[in-house]
């Protein structure tokens, strides 16, 4: 049986991460992925504009119930670091002014994404939404396949720790910067460090340094619950 998902998320980046994961955890199977949110061209480049503020507002408007009449599942992908803004509103510290451990954090982002998912056709068929929260970017899930000391569990300046590794570990490649991560040179390089993956099990090691990471393996592991 076929399995169809329509992913939301940020940009080019994040789509080609997820639609890696995907594609290596049901390797074997019928899957197929399409991004509507942003549109992206056959050759990989974004069509439109994307970021986080796109991505919550296609949780309100009907991308949603869109995706789900001609596909199984959607997956939203969004990253944590912006998440105090405006209009995401979802500090990183509790109301004592104690930064929120990621498993908080991860739930306060999944809790304001459903918020924003009022229409009832949707409600009802929630257990086919997936959740791809990265925390704090997508970057930082791929640490655990460059580093095996405590580098691989960061949050923070993740594109910059990848960098380093890169640096060292294929030399002569482009950095990655915020500028080229979603054009050909940065798109390379991501496939380049996701190519360490050969199986599901090697996807399912990289995920557990990560909680967003994780609880996403584990919707897709559910997926065949469904």
């Amino acid at each position: 049986m076929e399995k169809t998902f329509g992913v939301i998320c940020e940009g080019p980046s994040d789509y080609n991460v997820i639609k890696k994961i995907v594609e290596i955890y049901f390797k074997g199977e019928d899957v197929y992925l399409t991004c509507k949110q942003p549109e992206i061209h056959s050759s990989g480049k974004q069509k439109g504009t994307g970021g986080w503020s796109l991505v919550l507002e296609a949780c309100k408007n009907n991308t949603i119930k869109d995706i789900l009449d001609f596909n199984n599942y959607v997956i939203i992908q969004i990253d944590t670091d912006h998440s105090q803004d405006k209009p995401f509103d979802v500090p990183h510290v509790d109301n004592k002014g104690k930064i929120k451990s990621n498993n908080q954090l991860y739930k306060d982002i999944v809790e304001k994404i459903s918020s924003l998912i009022i229409q009832p056709e949707i409600i009802a068929k929630k257990n086919n939404i997936l959740f791809a929260i990265c925390i704090h970017s997508t970057e930082c899930w791929l640490l655990p396949i460059l580093y095996t000391d405590n580098r691989k569990e960061h949050t923070n300046n993740c594109i910059t720790a990848l960098n380093i590794a890169i640096n060292k570990k294929y030399k002569g490649k482009t950095v990655l910067t915020k500028k080229n991560k979603n054009e050909d040179s940065g798109i390379k390089i991501y496939k380049k460090i996701m190519s360490e993956w050969k199986d599901k099990s090697d996807v399912e090691n990289t995920s557990k340094h990560n909680i967003g990471f994780m609880n996403f393996i584990i919707s897709l592991n559910n997926v065949n619950k469904i």
